[in-house]
């Protein structure tokens, strides 16, 4: 009996690594009580009395969040894409915006306010291969600067969850509103991912709160707990000393 473990093991192995040569993953999933949890962490927090305003007009680049500007000095924007509208909105504001993406020459729309990067934001920064922290972004366009509250607004194609565990709580505190659309929320139901990412939104509810919730069917669903579950979720956060 001793040997059954090591055997079964071994098999388990062999037919993971036949499947991941199809492109099929055999990982553990995770239990549908910590999906349950992780999801219930992107629900609107109950009892917001401050309106909720839109960005961006009302196509693709778009994002509704608290009216809540006064006294916002600085946006930060990493993943430019197709559209800068909100961006542009914020400018018009007198709000400096930042932007960054290695993937684009510049922004769809420019702005004396804006400036920005042709880098990836990572959780590490390596400027050869184009990748910047969000620590060493803030160090590059705010320097020392220490008064007035940000704005982020985070759109990266599934690296939101290794930027959120990589920022450093004291930065992260500097933001007053943020807006993310998190991406591959299907993998919630596989183990280690789950924890990832759950342990990313903890991260964030430690210090805001939820006070928007918009579904994204762009990137598909996925079963979950007897019904349809968007991929995409655009989740709008205030933090919690500014909540009405």
């Amino acid at each position: 009996m001793s040997e059954f473990p090591s055997m079964f093991d071994k098999l388990l192995s062999l037919i993971s690594d036949l499947a991941a040569g199809v492109g099929v993953s055999l990982s553990k999933s995770a239990s549908l009580a910590n999906t349950a949890e992780a999801l219930d962490m992107l629900k609107p927090t109950e009892g917001f009395r401050g309106a909720i305003i839109r960005l961006g007009g009302h196509a693709d680049g778009s994002y509704c969040i608290p009216d809540d500007l006064n006294g916002i000095t600085h946006c930060f924007s990493p993943g430019v894409g197709p559209s800068s509208a909100f961006e542009f909105d914020l400018a018009s504001k007198d709000i400096k915006v930042s932007l960054a993406d290695a993937n684009v020459q510049e922004p769809p729309k420019t702005h004396p306010n804006f400036r920005f990067h042709r880098y990836h934001i990572a959780s590490f920064t390596d400027r050869q291969k184009k990748f910047l922290s969000m620590d060493d972004w803030h160090i590059l366009d705010c320097g020392k600067e220490i008064s007035g509250d940000h704005l982020l607004q985070m759109d990266i194609e599934g690296s939101e969850y290794e930027v959120i565990h990589a920022m450093s709580e004291s930065l992260l505190k500097r933001f007053r509103i943020i807006v993310i659309e998190y991406h591959n929320l299907n993998q919630l139901r596989h183990g280690s991912m789950c924890f990832f990412m759950k342990s990313a939104f903890a991260k964030l509810n430690k210090h805001f709160q939820v006070c928007h919730v918009e579904q994204n069917f762009t990137a598909g669903t996925f079963w979950f707990n007897g019904g349809r579950q968007s991929r995409l979720l655009e989740v709008s956060y205030i933090r919690k000393d500014r909540w009405r």
